[in-house]
C-alpha cells in the first residue's frame, strides 16, 4: 500500500480541524518544529493521526517511556489497520552494567535480560520501513542508539522466488550467513530446518508463521507461508525477503578487511613506541571516525517527519505550554532566538473534540 488509510468513527471537531490545518500547513512551509498543545482527552493523537494521513510520509513517534510508547502504538493501529504500525522500544528487560567497589574490592558482573517479544518487534519494524512507504514506528529514545550498517543489512536480505536457479545447499549457506541457525528439533525464531528437498524458515520478525521453500532439484519449485504449530497452508508467495537475524550483522567482506587492518597495526606497533603513543589509530576504532552512528532514523527514506510525545512543557525556560493562549503564544515567539525548537504552536484543547 503507498499511502494512508484512516479508519474512524469520528471527524475532527472543535479546535481539531484549525489544528490540523495549521500543522499541515506547516509542514509544507518547511517548517522543522511545530508544537501541539492539548489537555489530557483532547484528541491529540486522533488529530495527528489525521496530519499523518494527509501527509501521506513514512513517520517516527518518539515517546519519552515504553508504556507510553506501548499505548500509542495500539492507538495508531486502530486508526490505521490497513497500514503497517510498528513499536521499536530497548529489548532489554534488565541490564547490569560491569562496575567494581573498590571500599569492598568486589567486582559485579555485566548482567542482562533480553525479551525476545521485544526483540522480535525490533525486528519487524526495521524490515518493514525496508520494504514499505506507509509505516508509522512508534518508538522510545532506544531509536537514537547506534544500530548496525543500514546498507549492510540490505545487501544481506535472501531474496527468493519461485522458479529461481538456487541449490538448496546455497540457500542454506547463506541463511547460515545471515545468522540463522539449523534446528531441526526445537524450531524457534532465527533458526531453519531442513526435511528432505523442503526447507523451513522462522524468521527473526516472524510471531506465528514460518517460510517453507520447496526445491525441485537445483530450482525453487515453490514457497508458502505456514503456521509453524499446525502447518496450516495460510498463503502461496511469488517472493519473500528474509532480513537478516541480527541488526549488527556484517559481511564477511568486510569483517576480513578489519580483520587484516587489526593485524597490520599490530604488527608495526612496538614495546619501544608502546607508551609514548596512546592514540589509537582509525582502523582500530572502526573505520572513518567522520562517519555518522547509524541510527533508527537513517534507515528511513530521505524524507519523514517524526511526533515527539511530551506530558510537560516542550522547553520550560521559554514559557508554560499548559495554558493555549494567545499571550503564550507570543511568548513563545519572542523567544524563539532563545529556544528555535518552538517555531510554531497551535492548540487542541476543546471539551468537544474528539477523544
Amino acid at each position: 500500500m503507498d499511502h494512508f488509510k484512516l479508519v474512524s468513527d469520528y471527524q475532527p471537531t472543535g479546535d481539531q480541524p484549525e489544528a490540523i490545518e495549521k500543522l499541515v500547513e506547516g509542514l509544507q512551509k518547511g517548517y522543522h518544529e511545530q508544537a501541539l498543545l492539548g489537555v489530557t482527552g483532547s484528541g491529540k493523537t486522533f488529530t495527528m493521526a489525521n496530519v499523518i494521513a494527509r501527509m501521506n510520509k513514512p513517520t517516527l513517534v518518539l515517546a519519552h517511556n515504553k508504556v507510553l510508547a506501548a499505548q500509542l502504538c495500539n492507538e495508531f493501529r486502530e486508526f490505521f489497520p490497513e497500514n503497517a504500525v510498528e513499536f521499536f522500544v530497548s529489548y532489554y528487560d534488565y541490564y547490569q552494567p560491569e562496575s567494581y567497589i573498590p571500599t569492598t574490592d568486589t567486582y559485579i558482573e555485566k548482567d542482562s535480560s533480553v525479551n525476545d517479544e521485544i526483540d522480535r518487534l525490533r525486528h519487524s519494524a526495521t524490515s518493514a520501513l525496508s520494504e514499505r512507504r506507509d509505516i508509522i514506528i512508534v518508538a522510545s529514545v532506544s531509536c537514537i542508539y547506534s544500530m548496525g550498517d543500514p546498507i549492510d543489512y540490505r545487501n544481506m536480505v535472501l531474496s527468493l522466488r519461485p522458479g529461481m536457479e538456487k541449490s538448496r545447499d546455497d540457500v542454506l549457506k547463506k541463511l547460515t550467513e545471515i545468522q540463522y541457525s539449523r534446528n531441526d528439533i526445537e524450531f524457534a525464531r532465527n533458526t531453519f530446518r531442513v526435511r528432505g528437498d523442503v526447507v523451513e524458515v522462522f524468521t527473526s520478525y516472524s510471531k506465528e508463521t514460518v517460510i517453507r521453500i520447496e526445491f525441485f532439484g537445483d530450482e525453487i519449485d515453490r514457497i508458502s507461508e505456514i503456521n509453524y504449530v499446525t502447518g496450516e497452508l495460510k498463503a502461496v508467495l511469488n517472493h519473500i525477503a528474509i532480513y537478516p537475524a541480527s541488526h549488527y550483522i556484517v559481511p564477511e567482506v568486510k569483517m576480513g578487511k578489519g580483520s587484516a587492518s587489526i593485524t597490520t597495526w599490530k604488527c608495526s606497533w612496538n614495546a619501544a613506541s608502546a607508551p609514548a603513543s596512546k592514540t589509537i589509530p582509525a582502523c582500530c576504532r572502526g573505520g572513518n571516525p567522520a562517519r555518522l552512528p547509524l541510527l533508527l532514523s537513517i534507515i528511513f527514506p530521505t524524507t519523514f517527519f517524526s511526533l515527539w510525545t511530551s506530558r510537560t512543557s516542550a522547553c520550560r525556560r521559554c514559557a508554560p505550554c499548559t495554558p493555549a493562549t494567545t499571550p503564550a503564544r507570543k511568548t513563545l515567539s519572542t523567544t524563539a532566538s532563545v529556544c528555535p525548537r518552538l517555531t510554531t504552536t497551535v492548540r487542541c484543547n476543546s471539551t468537544n473534540s474528539t477523544p
